[in-house]
C-alpha cells in the first residue's frame, strides 16, 4: 500500500499547484507570486489533506467510487451541492476556530499579513492553520459517497474559488454569496471577526458575523 501511497499524494501536489499556477496566471492575469516565501508552508500544509484525498482515491478510507452506475445521475448530481454545502459549513467553524486570539496571533495572521490580496493568496497560509482549514475540504468526501472524477472537479472548484474571492475586484453583488467583496472586508477588518464563510453567507447571517460595509 505505502508504494502506492506516496505516488498518489505527489499526483495530488503537481496538479494542485500547476492548476494553482495555471489559475492565476492566465484567469486571474496575477503574476507575483507570494508563495515563493511560503513554499514550506504550502507543502506542509496540504499534507494531511492530500494523504486523505490519495487514501480516498485509494478506496482505503472513504465511500468513493469509481463506476459511475454505481448510484443513479440524480443522486451523482446531487453531491455536488451537497458537499459544497458541508464543506462550506466546516469551513466556517473552522475559520472563526483561526480567529480566536491565540490562533490568530501565531498562525492566522499568516495568512491575514498580505495586502493588497489578490488569487496568489489564497493559498499563502501558515501550514498549522492551513491543515486545520483543509478538513473542510477532505471530510465531505468522507461522509459521502462522491464519484470521483467528480470529487476532483470539485476541488478544482474550490480551487478557483479561493483564488476569486481574494480578488478585490470582481464582485457578484448577492447578499447570499460570499463573493470577493465579502471575503475583501474579512480581510480588510482582520481581528473584527466578520463574514468567515467560504461560498455562502448564510452561517455570517444566522449567527452575526456577517459585515456589509
Amino acid at each position: 500500500m505505502f508504494y502506492k501511497l506516496i505516488p498518489a499524494i505527489l499526483g495530488f501536489y503537481i496538479g494542485d499547484y500547476h492548476i494553482f499556477k495555471l489559475l492565476n496566471n492566465y484567469i486571474f492575469h496575477n503574476y507575483n507570486d507570494p508563495l515563493i516565501m511560503t513554499k514550506k508552508h504550502w507543502f506542509f500544509g496540504n499534507l494531511v489533506s492530500y494523504t486523505m484525498l490519495a487514501l480516498l482515491y485509494m478506496e482505503i478510507i472513504g465511500n468513493t467510487y469509481f463506476d459511475i452506475n454505481q448510484y443513479s445521475i440524480i443522486y451523482t448530481i446531487s453531491t455536488i451541492p451537497i458537499n459544497i454545502i458541508i464543506m462550506d459549513t466546516i469551513f466556517y467553524f473552522m475559520h472563526r476556530l483561526s480567529h480566536i486570539t491565540f490562533m490568530y496571533d501565531n498562525m492566522h495572521y499568516f495568512h491575514h499579513k498580505f495586502r493588497p490580496i489578490n488569487s496568489w493568496v489564497s493559498r499563502a497560509s501558515h501550514w498549522v492553520d492551513s491543515n486545520l482549514e483543509n478538513i473542510a475540504f477532505t471530510v465531505p468526501f468522507m461522509l459521502v459517497p462522491t464519484y470521483f472524477p467528480l470529487m476532483y472537479i470539485i476541488l478544482i472548484f474550490t480551487f478557483i474559488w479561493g483564488c476569486y474571492i481574494h480578488e478585490d475586484r470582481l464582485y457578484l453583488k448577492n447578499k447570499y454569496i460570499n463573493d470577493s467583496y465579502y471575503h475583501g472586508l474579512h480581510h480588510k477588518y482582520g481581528r473584527q471577526n466578520c463574514n468567515f464563510s467560504y461560498y455562502f453567507t448564510f452561517w455570517d447571517r444566522i449567527l452575526g458575523t456577517i459585515r456589509e460595509r
